[in-house]
């Protein structure tokens, strides 16, 4: 979350997030100076983003899961438009943001 003008950082409870939009997908896995791994420094959590974004392990898509515990697979185009071109969307969804950033 962007920092507060105080320096903390913003929390939400989870209810004021779309309960459709994406909490977490699979990362994509590199290698990272001869270590294996999803991206380092960030506790495998991915932001959705060409240098971060899903995971490429299966053919077609990844596995994703949402606010209301919703687990799905999306298809890697579905993905990639999602996080492109819907800001507010299912990806950039911080609760009050015009961007969802």
């Amino acid at each position: 979350m962007p920092p507060t003008t105080t320096g903390g950082n913003r929390t939400y409870r989870l209810g004021a997030f779309n309960p459709a939009a994406y909490a977490m997908w699979e990362p994509e896995i590199q290698n990272y100076g001869g270590v294996w791994g999803p991206n380092p420094g960030h506790d495998a959590s991915q932001y959705p983003n060409e240098d971060e974004g899903v995971g490429r392990r299966h053919k077609k898509g990844a596995v994703i899961t949402g606010f209301s515990g919703q687990v799905h697979f999306i298809r890697f185009e579905d993905f990639q438009r999602e996080q492109r071109f819907n800001k507010p969307g299912l990806l950039w969804c911080v609760p009050g943001s015009p961007n969802g950033q």
